[in-house]
């Protein structure tokens, strides 16, 4: 994402608050003031991961996600056309924590999250299952990661959860 140095110090840099979610927190400031963006299609940085990064603290970076979530929320005087997206855009990052969380090894936590996904989506059970496992490909592919869906259907996690569902 590419946007003009300017509103960068206009909305005061990173919230230290965060030590998971500056970025999600900036870029959610960034738009309700207005900012324009615009995303770089092409690489320009490669993120290196592996198993001491800070970013596989996925547990943090989840519960921050929410926090900055209800804040952005909150807001008395959020426009309309905001306030509409919540709860798209709750159930959007609850199913995006709970692949994180999966990813992770994060069993327990991630069942968690798809319960807590379920207040969220307009769909009955079997189409909101399959909109998980959908998510969980996608965001899989995109960390360039295999998703073994037979792996993830196994645990036990996942058949408790679906067995409340069904």
């Amino acid at each position: 994402m590419m946007f003009r140095r300017e509103w960068l110090e206009f909305a005061g840099g990173f919230n230290c608050r965060y030590h998971q979610a500056p970025d999600v927190d900036l870029v959610l400031r960034l738009a309700l003031m207005g900012c324009e963006a615009t995303w770089v299609r092409q690489t320009t940085v490669c993120y290196r991961q592996h198993e001491a990064n800070a970013s596989h603290n996925t547990p943090l970076q989840t519960s921050e996600c929410q926090v900055v979530l209800e804040r952005v929320f909150a807001r008395p005087n959020l426009p309309d056309q905001i306030r509409q997206l919540e709860r798209q855009a709750r159930y959007t990052n609850l199913v995006w924590s709970a692949w994180r969380l999966y990813f992770t090894g994060h069993l327990a936590e991630m069942a968690s999250y798809l319960e807590k996904s379920l207040s969220a989506t307009p769909d009955c059970p079997t189409e909101t299952v399959l909109g998980w496992i959908n998510y969980f490909q996608k965001y899989s592919q995109e960390y360039g990661d295999e998703f073994d869906a037979r792996s993830l259907s196994n645990s036990h996690e996942w058949q408790q959860l679906t067995a409340t569902l069904f």
